[in-house]
């Protein structure tokens, strides 16, 4: 087996483990990246069909935080790798249809606002609250990266308002905010870009993730985010690193509460720090059961895994444009909403009521190809018990399904679709290791939180990404860099000692 003696080992290759790798990594210290898939990104990765003429996202394609003011802009200026990518920026954050509306929500907040006081006047009260709550609680959550960094300081005089909105579901809040249901569901539908409906998620960290999308500057970077993934992975190869692809973790060798090497497929790291970005759940399978504390399993057991997604890749005989798709993005929002029984979250209902996005890549970037995605949030559900056979068969059935809700709403496209594919939660796992196929780390949920991940029960463990911070492109990035800001001080700090 070959040895490879390295200062630090981060598990995974998504956008967080290549943020911090970038970020740690020096001429005096060596960082390794131990990633199972062929290819950097997790979930920042594509696929190419029809001999290679179109591509497609795995996953979501809108980052924010690219603005003057953003914390992804700032963090990847810090860390030398902003000049290295080139963003483009959305017009609109995304058109929401409902009812029979097509509601256009420009991508600033000043826009969005005045679009919402001239649907909804009634609602004006409402609005004007939202928004300050935008600016006061949302953006304090937004700066928790800066305030590691001692760059921002608390206010204080927010922090008992702010608890009463992590004690709350965003649905919770709309319903004290607005009487009209569809400004509610209009709003709640924002919340599938983080992995969430609006009956389960935290309201203070919807606010955290309104403000990032409504006031710093949402953008892409064309050729898919496996761009953005390959642009942080050659960077990091640039700087000395190694990435190991194929390589999954199988065990960690820890002596007394210290790590003293992590064993994979090809290979063993001798190192005494690790930084996972995987899920912690699976991480601590890999320790020895005897050196995890009680207290800390029950912590990590009391966490919901969050949502995974089916995506239904499509791709059309001509320019989606033509065909009624004159916008980059839309989101189908059912006016009953998404506060399902246990029995509707087990059948066909969450697919008729939960928000299906529909994506024109064609728009984004010409060169994916006449390429649409639709994407609806998922669990676990029926696919991780199902036979090949029958796995494949209610695919198909949901995939038709899936279609033909788009078709509603875009009927021109029906007879213009020549090829199809889908994945699903089960998908989801197979190439990223999720449990349950999550593509959101875990549920933010009123009155819990994930802060006990920050301190892990072996010495030089740390959990770093969606899975110990929240789910997105900007947090993992962003949180990425922060916690290698800090380790680097810490280490600065250590030899001045």
């Amino acid at each position: 087996m070959k040895i490879v003696e390295v200062d630090e080992l981060i598990i995974g290759a998504g956008l967080a483990g290549l943020t911090f790798g970038n970020t740690s990594i020096s001429d005096d210290y060596s960082v390794a990246i131990a990633e199972m898939h062929f290819k950097a990104g997790g979930y920042a990765t594509n696929f190419r069909r029809i001999k290679n003429t179109v591509a497609f996202d795995c996953s979501q394609h809108k980052i924010t935080g690219l603005g003057e003011n953003g914390n992804l802009r700032n963090a990847l200026q810090r860390a030398g790798l902003w000049d290295k990518l080139q963003f483009r920026y959305f017009d609109e954050l995304t058109t929401v249809c409902i009812k029979g509306q097509k509601i256009d929500l420009p991508a600033d907040s000043a826009g969005i606002k005045a679009t919402l006081l001239r649907y909804f006047p009634s609602q004006k009260e409402g609005i004007e609250k939202l928004f300050e709550d935008i600016q006061t609680h949302g953006y304090q959550n937004y700066m928790f990266a800066r305030m590691l960094l001692g760059e921002y300081e608390i206010n204080r005089y927010l922090l008992t308002d702010g608890r009463k909105l992590s004690n709350i579901t965003t649905r919770e809040y709309f319903n004290r905010l607005f009487n009209d249901p569809i400004i509610i569901e209009v709003m709640s539908s924002i919340a599938i870009y983080l992995g969430a409906v609006a009956h389960e998620a935290n309201a203070f960290y919807f606010l955290h993730y309104l403000y990032a999308a409504f006031e710093t500057k949402a953008g892409y970077v064309e050729g898919t985010s496996q761009v953005l993934a390959d642009t942080l992975a050659n960077a990091f190869k640039e700087r000395g690193g190694q990435i190991f692809y194929r390589n999954p973790i199988l065990s960690i060798d820890v002596k007394g509460d210290r790590i003293m090497a992590v064993n994979a497929q090809k290979c063993t790291f001798l190192t005494h720090k690790i930084v996972a970005t995987c899920s912690p759940h699976i991480l601590m399978k890999m320790l020895p059961q005897d050196c995890i504390p009680d207290s800390f399993q029950e912590s990590l057991d009391n966490l919901k895994i969050g949502w995974g997604h089916i995506s239904v890749y499509l791709i059309l005989d001509q320019a989606p444009e033509l065909l009624g798709l004159d916008k980059s993005e839309y989101l189908l929002v059912n006016h009953l909403g998404d506060n399902l029984n246990e029995k509707q979250l087990n059948d066909d209902t969450r697919y008729q009521q939960f928000t299906l996005s529909v994506t024109n890549y064609h728009l984004l970037d010409a060169q994916s190809g006449f390429a649409v995605q639709l994407t609806i949030l998922d669990h676990k559900g029926q696919w991780f018990d199902l036979d090949k056979d029958a796995y494949l068969i209610e695919k198909k059935r949901i995939e038709n399904l899936l279609i033909e809700r788009a078709l509603n709403t875009f009927p021109d496209m029906e007879g213009h679709i020549v090829f199809k594919e889908t994945s699903t939660p089960r998908t989801n796992f197979r190439y990223t290791n999720s449990p349950e196929g999550s593509a959101f780390g875990y549920k933010v949920l009123p009155r819990e939180n994930t802060r006990f991940l920050y301190n892990p029960p072996i010495q030089g463990l740390k959990f770093v990404g969606g899975w110990s911070t929240g789910p997105g492109y900007e947090t993992s990035m962003c949180l990425g860099f922060t916690h290698a800001m800090l380790e680097k001080r810490k280490r600065v700090e250590e030899l001045v000692v």
